[in-house]
């Protein structure tokens, strides 16, 4: 069975975070693949977290993070939010530190608004957690998301709107599992986390941009191909 791809990405816009990944979990031993939610938002503040590796670990350290003691000052200061969901992550480091595990495979990255601008968290494979300016991916794909996203303009995208930032995560998010031969990890989804809160894009209006992309690909194929 080949190999599944996972990605998931945060991009910045003006006004927010745009976080999507594919919803794909494979046991390669049993050679089963499912769909799995990968990002959660959390209780009813403007933060989603999302992790790639290990799906019992990864609804462990979500579900501490949920339960733990959440409040809207906490969001004064991104640092307070960073600790907080730090105290889930190291629960689980320190179990699997305890077992001698050389790598943990357990891999995050959260989007959030705090201190009045969006903020986007990544924890490491090392156990450490680190803060990125505009743009972070993880999983199998993040190299390939890292390759679209500088093609697509950089940093420089974090200047667009929210709309051309759905559409350029969901080029990235579909460009890399493409390069997969079987194409797994459908569907996509995508959250827009911003000063009012969280939202997750429907299916029907995830499919509209896509709508959207295959006609900009098309755009640049003419281009290419008639000048």
């Amino acid at each position: 069975m080949p190999a599944s791809t996972t990605v998931i990405t945060a991009l910045k816009f003006q006004g927010g975070v745009i976080l999507g990944s594919d919803s794909q979990a494979t046991d390669t031993v049993a050679e089963v693949r499912w769909t799995v939610e990968k990002a959660i938002q959390v209780k009813q503040y403007s933060l989603v977290i999302s992790m790639s590796g290990s799906l019992g670990m990864a609804n462990r350290v979500k579900d501490s993070i949920v339960n733990d003691e959440w409040h809207s000052n906490m969001f004064r200061k991104r640092d307070l939010v960073r600790d907080a969901i730090d105290r889930g992550f190291k629960k689980i480091y320190k179990e699997i530190a305890d077992r001698n595990r050389p790598t943990i495979p357990l891999w995050g990255l959260s989007a959030f608004w705090a201190e009045g601008s969006p903020h986007i968290l990544e924890h490491e494979l090392s156990g450490d957690c680190s803060y990125h300016d505009y743009f972070h991916a993880i999983g199998s794909g993040s190299k390939t998301a890292y390759a679209i996203y500088r093609t697509l303009g950089g940093k420089n995208l974090a200047g667009l709107n929210q709309q051309k930032c759905i559409q350029v995560t969901l080029r990235i998010l579909r460009t890399c599992i493409g390069v997969e031969p079987m194409g797994v990890g459908e569907p996509l989804v995508l959250w827009v986390v911003g000063e009012a809160g969280a939202k997750k894009l429907s299916d029907d209006q995830i499919q509209a941009e896509l709508q959207s992309i295959d006609a900009w690909e098309e755009r640049e194929r003419r281009l290419f191909f008639t000048s």
